[in-house]
């Protein structure tokens, strides 16, 4: 399905239904819209044939009105909050302060490590891992925490897709934070509570009909980009664990807990993969249901109409139609279990990367701070 970009994003004549009539064709589905004032900025979508989730931004020049009348998905209304475009934010992890020029991480870190470095040039040299930071205002302090933490993470993780037209978003409790398109950083609070770390990939509006027009790369690319950037945390997961392994070879432990850590990926990962093969097997049989009943109602359109006929073809629609919202419901079924467990993969993920990160620092305050024990006579 070709359609001309230009025609359709014309300003007058974007409209929700239409967009969503849209993306249905492309069996993408939409869960919930983000909007301010009944203006849609956001919309969470999933690709139905492989159950990748990922934020639509919709530019201010499409002016798209949500109206809970003629919609039945979720809105939930959205603040922006006040935050640097470079993304600067003052830490204080061991004390120090945040690392600006940090630049080729989340690559390779395999340098030893030494015990005796001081704070801020371990930070740099973990920082290589990632790179980049927020300033924050009229925020709680509790709430400030958890933004720092959430911007500290985005900026190491944005070098996964620094090279690509996507970005990302982590969303946590009431906040979702964005590296966009333009490379800087926005923040947006909300009232829907998320229990879970999720990290989300974005895309505009634009970009989104360039890639659905393209034989639908979007859902291959949605694929890869997930896989891309699991393999690197994944990656990243070993190597803060070799350096907490140095800080800590008294504690036996870490071991085991993070094999363990692993062993519940994998799991997770090979009941995402039945569940997608599911997914795969129940819209086969969708398509071939559908397909029989245009048999049905092509059948009996061309033969003279009788009540015998009707009664027929009454009777063989609605035993396909009751087939149909069957599939229907566990497809549905299918889909939330698979939503349920990448967040669960994905908080994993990213609570594991966080706390192993956040421990490097603070251990080697720690480990410091027992050494002047020596120096106490």
């Amino acid at each position: 399905m070709v359609l001309n970009q230009q025609i359709y994003l014309n300003k007058m004549n974007v409209s929700l239904k239409k967009l969503l009539t849209f993306l249905k064709s492309f069996n993408i589905d939409c869960i919930s819209i983000y909007g301010i004032d009944n203006i849609c900025i956001y919309l969470k979508l999933i690709s139905v044939e492989n159950g990748k989730f990922f934020l639509l931004y919709i530019p201010s020049k499409y002016e798209i009105n949500y109206n809970s009348e003629s919609s039945s998905i979720p809105y939930v209304k959205i603040n922006y909050i006040d935050i640097n475009e470079d993304g600067s934010i003052p830490v204080d992890y061991g004390g120090g302060e945040d690392i600006k020029n940090i630049e080729e991480c989340y690559n390779e870190i395999d340098t030893p490590l030494n015990l005796n470095t001081d704070e801020k040039k371990l930070e740099e040299s973990l920082m290589d891992n990632y790179n980049y930071p927020v300033s924050l205002k009229d925020v709680s302090s509790e709430d400030m925490n958890i933004i720092k933490n959430i911007f500290r993470q985005l900026r190491r993780f944005k070098f996964f897709i620094q090279n690509l037209d996507y970005r990302i978003c982590i969303s946590y409790k009431y906040y979702m934070c964005f590296f966009t398109r333009k490379n800087n950083y926005e923040c947006i609070s909300h009232n829907k509570m998320v229990n879970n770390r999720n990290l989300t990939i974005t895309i505009d509006l634009e970009l989104l009909y360039v890639k659905l027009e393209d034989n639908n790369i979007l859902t291959k690319d949605l694929g890869r980009i997930y896989l891309g950037i699991n393999d690197n945390i994944n990656r990243n997961q070993n190597k803060h664990f070799n350096y907490l392994r140095e800080m800590l070879q008294y504690n036996s432990n870490l071991d085991i807990e993070n094999q363990s850590i692993f062993t519940c990926k994998k799991q997770n990962k090979s009941y995402l993969k039945k569940l997608q093969k599911m997914l795969e097997n129940i819209i086969r049989g969708e398509k071939t249901i559908l397909e029989d009943i245009n048999n049905i109602k092509n059948k009996y359109s061309h033969n003279y109409t009788s009540v015998t006929n009707d009664i027929q073809k009454s009777h063989l629609l609605s035993s396909k139609l009751k087939e149909l919202s069957e599939i229907h419901e566990i497809k549905n079924d299918i889909i939330d279990n698979i939503c349920n467990i990448n967040e669960k993969i994905q908080d994993i993920s990213l609570n594991v990367d966080q706390i192993y990160f956040d421990n490097i620092i603070m251990l080697n305050k720690i480990i410091k701070n027992f050494k002047k024990l020596n120096n106490i006579q």
